[in-house]
This record gives C-alpha cells, sequence and structure tokens, in this order.
C-alpha cells in the first residue's frame, strides 16, 4: 500500500466530531424518551358496556381499602356473574376457594390479577378461554375482551379518556 492509501483510509478530525455528535443526540433522544413524562394511565373494567371500575396504574401496594397485594405482589379481582348483575370481590391472593363456590353454585365468573402496571386474566370459566391465553397487557394497545361475559378489561390514558368524555358530551 502506498503511503496516500494509508492517509485516506484515517479518520479526520471532523469525522470523529460527526460521530461524538451523532453520540451526544442519540444519548439526549434516549434520556428524553425514556425519563419523560409518562400520562397516568387507568385500569377500565367494563361490563355490558358501562364502566365498572376504574384503577390508577401503576398499582399502589395497597390500592383497594384494606386488601393488600399479597406475597406474590398481586391483587386479584373475582368478578362474578349472577342474578343479571356482576359483583367485584377483591383479594390480595388468589381466591380458589371463592372460585369453586362460584362453581358449585353455577356462577359465571373471570378473575383478573393486577400486578403493579401488568394486568391479565387469571382464570374464567368461558368455553373458549380466550380471555386466559391473552398476553398481559400494560398498555392501551390491545383490551382483554371476554365475550361469553360481556366483560371488558383495558388500560386507557387519562387524557385519551378526558378527550373521550368531552366528545361524548
Amino acid at each position: 500500500m502506498s503511503e496516500n492509501e494509508i492517509l485516506k483510509q484515517h479518520m479526520t478530525r471532523a469525522d470523529k466530531v460527526l460521530i461524538i455528535v451523532c453520540f451526544l443526540v442519540a444519548a439526549v433522544l434516549a434520556i428524553w424518551f425514556g425519563l419523560g413524562k409518562r400520562e397516568a394511565r387507568t385500569l377500565r373494567i367494563s361490563w355490558d358496556g358501562a364502566t365498572m371500575e376504574n384503577l390508577a396504574l401503576p398499582l399502589k401496594p395497597k390500592e383497594r381499602g384494606d386488601v393488600v397485594a399479597g406475597e406474590d405482589g398481586n391483587l386479584y379481582c373475582l368478578m362474578i356473574y349472577a342474578e343479571g348483575g356482576i359483583m367485584f370481590c377483591w383479594y390480595g391472593e388468589r381466591p380458589d376457594q371463592r372460585i369453586e363456590r362460584a362453581k358449585t353454585d353455577e356462577q359465571s365468573y373471570n378473575l383478573l390479577a393486577i400486578s403493579g402496571d401488568q394486568v391479565w386474566m387469571e382464570a374464567a370459566d368461558c368455553r373458549d378461554q380466550v380471555c386466559v391465553h391473552h398476553i398481559p397487557i400494560s398498555d392501551g394497545a390491545d383490551p382483554i375482551i371476554c365475550l361469553p361475559n360481556r366483560l371488558v378489561v383495558e388500560i386507557v390514558n387519562d387524557a385519551d379518556g378526558e378527550k373521550f368524555h368531552k366528545m361524548v358530551q
């Protein structure tokens, strides 16, 4: 190789400055988007088209009055459908005995699990089990829907909810 070819392969000072500036811009953008203000999010549970429960996320350790998240850090919401209505029961531990009692009383149920900012359907008595096999949700991209029990569980941004309510009024 000639001396000219070797000099052409080296980075110039301008090349180094350009690379450093690109890294700095990337770092600033990563910090801006990573630590930027996140909108408040709400877990909305709707049954038969009506909003039944709203719960602020991420979930605080003692969010539902005297119900405290259990050892696994989860809070459970058992929804029992009977006599044309719905009943919400909140538990800190998985309520297996209560689920068995609902089965023997021939009542329909869904068991929702909440851990911090993730929500998933732990159990249900519907035939297809689509809601149970749904991946945990943590953003408003995809709601959990149980068609047989007419249940919709979704995470909404509070700003989106305010816009929606203003549009409806």
